[in-house]
Parts: structure tokens; sequence; C-alpha cells
């Protein structure tokens, strides 16, 4: 596997290899970086292989251009590419000889595959995460470039013996691009076992029983709204903060998450205004995570409509979510609303619009319907959407390209 980015929280990628070595295959990530946490609390059944990129400034994750226009922009993503190709090259004169499939994680792992030279390896598949170029620094360069690297986007994925993507949503627009046909994983926590299920269940029951998020904060049983995730914008954190003055006084939101806007999240919780009403948490590890969000209330997955990429999302916060029995507020977006009326676990609302937000919540917060929307999760997290199911969708793509000469 080739992940250009870091592992630590990636739990797509780290139940995908789980899956593929509890299945026999030897399998073997390669990712830039170092997990930031020791690597037997990411998964010790792994083997994770750290290369760094070498002479370029550009690294994945690190921060883009502010300033400079169309120019600056150009010349990070020039700089980027130099280093995703050598990184690629070196993974392929030292992988090369002993890897039967290549599963190429975004774009960045199927163009450092394909840019680092030699002939293109017959089993490549190409798993992806979103829509790319839709995505974050991406959207900045300049239409001739994002033009190219879709079409280049395009040959690589049509060349692939097989891609995979995380929604039916993205599967057509690619299919529409591309010309390809990718198969569906969904990115869903494993089957809550029945004791996750009853405890997740009680709390409907008795709401604001303490936890470990209410006890880490001090919350006692006021209610609480939840964000779990990538701390990026446009993902509904300052647009829930903008309905607060129509919220109950005593609800608070927490955020769980890292990313480039947490030092704008830690100063927004440090506002008067915002005292004892919205509190932040570093990252958790995906092991610790359930134990933290069945606390909650409210699960928040509040996509704003601002490209092509949120219009087609489905985060892993909001599987997450379904799986601890919290009640969805999700952004009335396609594929969102898809899997909220699917399973019946939440509710839509304008993220634009501070009254729709205070609809929703005033909806969730109310006690009848927050134990219905709990059970009708923990029930569809039972049924199909748990890893359990997703991956044999996975499974079933590794043995039709395992049969290929």
């Amino acid at each position: 596997m080739l992940l250009y980015s870091d592992i630590t929280y990636d739990n797509r990628v780290l139940r995908e290899a789980r899956t593929l070595a509890d299945a026999g295959f030897d399998v073997t990530i390669v990712c830039p970086s170092a997990p930031r946490r020791p690597l037997a609390e990411v998964d010790a059944s792994l083997r994770v292989v750290v290369r760094a990129p070498t002479e370029t400034a550009a690294l994945p994750g690190g921060a883009k251009p502010r300033a400079g226009g169309a120019r600056a922009s150009v010349g990070w993503a020039i700089d980027y590419g130099r280093g995703l190709r050598r990184w690629g090259a070196a993974a392929r004169r030292e992988f090369g000889a002993t890897t039967d499939i290549w599963h190429v994680h975004d774009l960045t792992g199927l163009v450092a595959l394909a840019a680092g030279g030699g002939r293109p390896p017959p089993r490549v598949i190409y798993d992806s995460h979103e829509l790319y170029l839709e995505s974050g620094a991406m959207r900045s360069l300049p239409w001739p470039v994002s033009r190219a690297l879709r079409a280049y986007e395009g040959r690589l994925a049509r060349r692939a013996a097989a891609v995979i993507t995380v929604n039916d949503g993205v599967a057509r627009e690619l299919e529409q691009r591309y010309g390809v046909a990718p198969a569906v994983v969904m990115n869903c926590p494993p089957r809550p076992d029945e004791a996750a299920v009853a405890g997740s269940a009680a709390r409907s029951d008795v709401p604001g029983v303490p936890g470990v998020l209410r006890r880490h904060f001090g919350l006692g049983e006021r209610p609480v709204a939840l964000y779990h995730g990538a701390l990026s914008p446009q993902r509904g954190i300052d647009a829930f903060l903008g309905a607060m003055d129509l919220l109950p006084r005593d609800l608070a939101m927490v955020v769980i998450g890292e990313g480039m806007l947490a030092d704008h999240v830690r100063e927004r919780a440090a506002e008067p205004a915002l005292r004892d009403r919205f509190y932040w948490h570093p990252m958790i590890v995906p092991s610790e995570l359930r134990s933290w969000l069945t606390d909650a209330d409210i699960g928040l997955v509040l996509l704003e409509p601002d490209r092509l990429n949120h219009f087609l999302a489905t985060p892993n916060r909001l599987f997450e979510a379904i799986n601890a029995g919290l009640p969805i507020l999700a952004s009335d977006l396609p594929e969102l609303r898809r899997i909220v009326d699917l399973t019946g676990a939440g509710t839509v609302c304008d993220p634009m619009s501070p009254g729709s937000i205070a609809a929703g919540v005033a909806r969730l917060l109310d006690p009848a319907t927050a134990r219905e929307m709990r059970a009708r999760g923990l029930a569809a997290a039972s049924g199909a959407f748990n890893w359990e199911t997703q991956s044999q969708a996975l499974l079933g793509v590794y043995h039709d390209v395992s049969a290929l000469p």
C-alpha cells in the first residue's frame, strides 16, 4: 500500500490492511512519516514502513501557500509533485520485486506509483477516498493545471486493475469522468457487539449519564453536540457556533480533532461568549474513540456546500456516530441525506442557516425522537453499515485482481 499522508488516524487504510492481512495477504504500508502515536497504539499487527520524501519543501500535511496567487500555487504543486515522484520511485525500487498488488490510496498514491518510473505494474488497485482534485489546496490550482491533472488521473484510473471508492455518489462521478466502474467500500467501523449496543442504547433512557467525555470536561448532565475528525475549513464548526444564540443555554459543543484549524478552534473556545459552552480535545486513537462518542447526545456532520467533494461526501465521522448510537445532525447534501434516510439515524438541515441548525437540534434533543433514532442507528450498524459487511466488497476486488495473469 502507498499512502502519502499520516496513517495514525486513517481508519480506512488501517481497516483495509488488517482485513487483507487476516485474509492471508502479506501487507506492507509505505507512508512518508512515522505515526504520531506509538505503532502499538495504532495497530501492532500491521507492517508500516516509513520512507520520507526527499529534496522538497512541499510535504504532505505541510503548509500550503497563503499568498502569491496562481504563481505560488503552481510553484507549490510542482515542488509537491517532485517530492511525490521521488518518493514513488524509491518505493518501487525497494518493493517492486516482491510486490504482487499495489494498493494506492488517493490520487497522490496513484501518481507516485506511475511517476516513479519503469513499466506500470499489472495489478494496481486505485482506492479513491474522495474527489481529490476538488479538495484542499487542489481547488486553488489554475484551471489548466487542474484539467491536466484530471486527464492524468483518468488515464491512470483506466489503466488500474480495479478502482474502489467510498460511496455510490463518488462512484458515479468517477464512472462519468473516467469510464471506470468502482466498487464501493464504505468507511464503516466494525459491527458493535451486544454489550456495546446495550450501553449505547441506555443513553437514550438515562440522558446525561457521565462517561469518559463528560467526566473529562465536567459536563454533568448537560446536552452535548459533538464534532470529531479533521479540523478543516467549511466542515460546520463555525456554522454551528453561529447558531449557539438560538440553542439551549446549557447545550455544550465539543470538538475532538486536529488539523489546520486547531489554533482557530482553541481561540474560539477561549472567547468569553463561548466559555463553558465550547470545548476542544485532541484526536482520540481509533480504539478509544467509541467510548467518547457514546457520551454525547448529537453527532454533527455539517459539511458546507461549497464544493462537489462536500456534496458527495460521507465522512468517517458519519458512520462512527451511527455506530455509537448518536442521533445525527447532517447537512442536507445528497449522499449525507441518502445515508440518514436509509438508516433513520438522524435529520438534515441547511448548514448555512442558524435557524435550520437550531430546529434540527431541537428535534434531536426530544427524548422520544432521540431514543428512536439511536435505536435505528444501532440497528443499521449491526446490519449493513459495519466493516464486516463492507469489507466483503474489498475482498471480492482482491479475489478478482489476484486472478489476473
